[in-house]
């Protein structure tokens, strides 16, 4: 393992949470629209290309909730390259982040951006691209350190954002486009801007950066039309119902076990705890029927819901108890 994955791996927060949180989510699909007139590449995003796309959002950060500051991206495709927009949401753009100027440096170190993409949907090698703020590349054909690639990269900072656009030559990653075909991959972001560092995906992801098992799919189609933000949604279908049927189950486990709140009521010594239990179910339970089972599972509401099935487990366990020792 090259020194980066390693490091990503290492610096991958609370990977056992985002392993339990992530379990059985589909990897997302997002589309690769064809263009006439590819962008300027300069990360300004004001190209007729860029307009009217879906663009690809909902990152989550490692660790399972919706990242603290959302990013999003869109892709496009001719005979030449595949072209990536990426719009960071950045309050702090003066503290951006930017040490590394040097090509294949420690760029991932700093406020940045990474792509991974494969056109093997299978196995290694997969190639991984990463920029900050201030255009500085590092690329690298995973398990072979020697690599680079040709390619562009264009970046500007906003007031309350960042963007960078790439333009990657289909020919370095040995992929033939055609409508229908599909690469695999991810988007992933490092944050620093905020104080310490926040990593964020696209796809769901457990063992770091990295994880290359779950990686996402990009599906190239052909001109976006009316139909476009249609296509996304249907590509992105299985993500959707993967969460509202983790979130379904965890509501469940908590309407179970919150009959044991009864139970424990009748122990002085856990009536307190009782109390602040059902008030938790109840909270859940109003959030539940204003929002929707789908919405909370997307603003990251699986994790607590959880917790909460958790705590309800360890108050029966010892309201068992409780009522075992109150016997004569």
């Amino acid at each position: 393992m090259n020194q980066h994955a390693k490091w990503s791996t290492c610096i991958a927060v609370a990977l056992f949470l985002s392993a339990h949180v992530f379990a059985g989510l589909a990897p997302r699909c997002a589309p690769v629209f064809r263009t006439d007139a590819p962008p300027k590449v300069d990360g300004v995003l004001g190209d007729a290309c860029w307009q009217g796309l879906p663009w690809a959002s909902g990152f989550r950060a490692l660790g399972g909730g919706p990242a603290g500051r959302q990013t999003r991206f869109a892709m496009l495709w001719d005979a030449e390259n595949l072209y990536v927009a990426v719009r960071m949401e950045e309050p702090n753009a003066e503290r951006l982040v930017a040490r590394v100027k040097r090509r294949d440096g420690s760029v991932w170190k700093d406020d940045s951006a990474e792509l991974f993409v494969t056109p093997v949907p299978d196995r290694k090698p997969y190639f991984h691209f990463v920029a900050n703020s201030i255009g500085t590349q590092f690329d690298e054909e995973v398990q072979s350190a020697i690599w680079n690639a040709s390619w562009r990269i264009g970046t500007n900072v906003g007031e309350d954002y960042w963007a960078l656009e790439l333009a990657i030559p289909f020919e370095a990653i040995g992929f033939a486009p055609a409508e229908g075909k599909t690469l695999r991959g991810n988007v992933n972001r490092t944050r620093c801007a905020g104080g310490g560092e926040a990593y964020s995906t696209w796809t769901p992801i457990v063992g770091g950066f990295h994880d290359f098992e779950r990686f996402g799919t990009f599906r190239l189609t052909g001109r976006a039309g009316p139909e476009a933000q249609e296509i996304a949604a249907k590509m992105d279908a299985p993500f959707r119902q993967a969460m509202e049927e983790d979130m379904r189950r965890a509501w469940n486990e908590v309407l179970a076990r919150s009959k044991t709140i009864a139970l424990a009521e009748r122990a002085e010594l856990l009536r307190g705890e009782a109390a602040k239990l059902k008030e938790r179910v109840d909270k859940a339970r109003k959030a539940i029927e204003k929002r929707g089972l789908l919405d909370a599972a997307l603003s990251g509401r699986i994790a607590p819901m959880r917790k909460l099935a958790a705590d309800l487990r360890e108050l029966e366990y010892r309201a068992k108890i409780e009522q075992l020792l109150a016997e004569p």
